[in-house]
């Protein structure tokens, strides 16, 4: 525990960004996670990753949506490595999100003994698309073969 507690302050030093799951209780069961993202992954869906730097009695993983930063449901499940000191990597695609809104992502850990945990609302804005005006073609067209040069500025 201890050293593991070194290596925290080690990584926050050095610029890691490490977020324990609520705090001193996170900081007890041993569960630390890092590197969280949560962004748009092509034009439908959201991809949220995270990476635990160890694991101590951890059940599973609930990836959790909200429209409004406040309510949240679950959407998914991972499941956890139980008990590891290793790092291990998740990822999870919502693909039921409306791209076009803004949508809210946290991850929530449960253990084996039912404690939970969660990261901070991670916020992915919606993708604006733009409609270009509809264009009516006036005139005539032109036909060119196949075999006709490209003219040439």
């Amino acid at each position: 525990m201890l050293r593991r507690l070194r290596w925290l302050a080690r990584a926050v030093a050095v610029g890691v960004g490490v977020l324990l799951v609520s705090g001193l209780a996170a900081q007890q069961r041993g569960t630390a996670i890092a590197e969280v993202t949560a962004v748009h992954s092509g034009a439908h869906h959201v991809l949220i990753e995270w990476t635990t730097l160890g694991e101590q009695d951890t059940d599973y993983f609930a990836v959790e949506r909200s429209e409004d930063g406040e309510r949240f449901e679950e959407i998914g499940r991972l499941t956890g490595q139980g008990r590891t000191e290793f790092r291990h990597d998740y990822n999870f695609f919502d693909y039921r999100s409306d791209v076009s809104e803004t949508r809210y992502y946290r991850v929530r850990e449960m253990t084996f003994g039912g404690q939970e945990g969660r990261t901070r609302v991670y916020v992915v804005p919606g993708l604006r698309v733009a409609t270009l005006p509809s264009l009516a073609l006036t005139g005539s067209v032109e036909r060119r073969s196949t075999d006709a040069p490209f003219p040439h500025e």
